[in-house]
C-alpha cells in the first residue's frame, strides 16, 4: 500500500529516487529492509530550487510525481507488503535528505556506476549523505541485482584494542534480523619507515592466531546476546579495503564505522572510500554516536573507525 506524507516520520527507512538505474537498485534494497525491519518506507524526490527570476520549464512536480509513482512500483514489486509514504520536496538534493532521515533507522541512496566517469566524487550525493546523515546509511550500487536474501553481513575490523559498540551491535542486529552470516574481518598491514625492521614479522603468520583470539575475547558478550548468529572471524594480512573487497559477494553488505564528525565527503576514511568507491554489494556506514534501545555491555571492544 502507499499513503502521502510530508509530515516527519519516525524509526522508519528512507530511499532517494531518480531515473537512474542506482536510484532503482537503491529503492529496492530499502524496500527489504523496511519490509524486514517492519516499518515504513518513505521514498523521497528533490526538485532542484529554480533560481530567482527565471521562469519555470515544464512541469517539475509532475516529473518528481512520476518518478515517485516509479519508485513505489519497484518497492511494491520487491516487498508486497511494506507500506510506502511519498514525500517530494525541493532544494539542495543532499540537505533535503538528510533532513527527512533525522528519525530514521536507516537511509538508503544509489552510488553511480564504478565505470562511469563521475564514479563517487566528493560532492556525490551518496558521499554527501553517507557523510553528514545521523542514522545509518546503505550505498548502494548502480548494477547491484535484486537479491531477496541477504546472505553474509561483512564487518570491517580494524583493531581489536579499540572499541566502536554501535557497529558491531548493528551488524549482529542485522545478521540476526536476516538470517545471515556475519564475517568479522580484521586486516593487519604494518605502518613503518623501516621495512626492514618488520619483514620477519610480515611473513611469519605467528601473530595470526594470538590477533584472532583477541578478536574472538571482544565478541564474547554479543556471542551471548546473539546466540542464533552464525559468526566467522577471518584474519587476514593486507589493506583493509582489499580484505573487506575479497569478502564481498553477491548477497552480501560490508559494514563500516563512520566518523562522529559530522560534514562533507571528509568525514570519511580511506577504507570507507575505497571500499565504496570497489564493493559490488551496499555498503553501510555506521555513525560511531549510533545508540540503540538495548544495553549493550560497556566492557566490550570491537570496531575501530574507518
Amino acid at each position: 500500500m502507499s499513503v502521502p506524507d510530508q509530515k516527519r516520520l519516525h524509526g522508519h527507512v528512507v530511499a532517494g529516487t531518480a531515473d537512474t538505474s542506482a536510484a532503482r537498485s537503491a529503492v529496492r534494497h530499502a524496500a527489504r529492509e523496511a519490509e524486514a525491519r517492519g516499518v515504513v518506507l518513505e521514498l523521497v524526490h528533490v526538485l532542484p530550487a529554480r533560481p530567482p527570476g527565471t521562469a519555470p520549464q515544464g512541469s517539475p512536480q509532475g516529473s518528481g510525481a512520476e518518478r515517485l509513482e516509479e519508485g513505489r512500483q519497484v518497492a511494491l514489486a520487491e516487498a508486497p507488503q511494506v507500506t510506502v509514504a511519498l514525500s517530494l520536496l525541493s532544494g539542495p538534493s543532499v540537505e533535503r535528505l538528510v533532513a527527512r532521515a533525522v528519525d530514521a533507522q536507516l537511509l538508503v541512496v544509489g552510488a553511480p556506476s564504478p565505470g562511469m566517469t563521475e564514479r563517487l566524487r566528493p560532492d556525490s550525493a551518496a558521499l554527501g549523505a553517507a557523510g553528514q546523515a545521523v542514522c545509518p546509511v546503505v550505498v548502494v550500487p548502480a548494477e547491484q541485482h535484486a537479491v531477496r536474501q541477504l546472505r553474509r553481513i561483512v564487518v570491517g575490523l580494524k583493531s581489536p584494542a579499540r572499541a566502536d559498540d554501535e557497529l558491531l551491535w548493528s551488524a549482529f542486529a542485522e545478521a540476526r534480523r536476516h538470517h545471515a552470516e556475519l564475517a568479522v574481518v580484521h586486516a593487519w598491514q604494518p605502518q613503518t619507515p623501516y621495512p626492514d625492521a618488520v619483514a620477519g614479522a610480515r611473513h611469519d603468520p605467528g601473530w595470526l592466531p594470538g590477533e584472532a583470539a583477541l578478536v574472538e575475547e571482544r565478541l564474547t558478550a554479543l556471542r551471548h546476546t546473539f546466540p542464533g548468529v552464525q559468526l566467522r572471524v577471518d584474519v587476514v594480512r593486507g589493506s583493509a579495503a582489499d580484505a573487506l573487497v575479497a569478502a564481498s559477494a553477491e548477497g552480501s553488505v560490508v559494514m563500516l564505522a563512520r566518523s562522529r564528525v559530522r560534514g562533507p565527503a571528509r568525514a570519511l576514511g580511506p577504507t570507507a572510500r575505497a571500499v565504496l568507491q570497489r564493493a559490488r554489494c551496499p555498503v553501510e556506514l555506521v555513525p560511531a554516536s549510533r545508540t540503540h534501545t538495548d544495553a549493550l555491555p560497556r566492557t566490550l571492544a570491537g570496531l575501530a573507525h574507518y
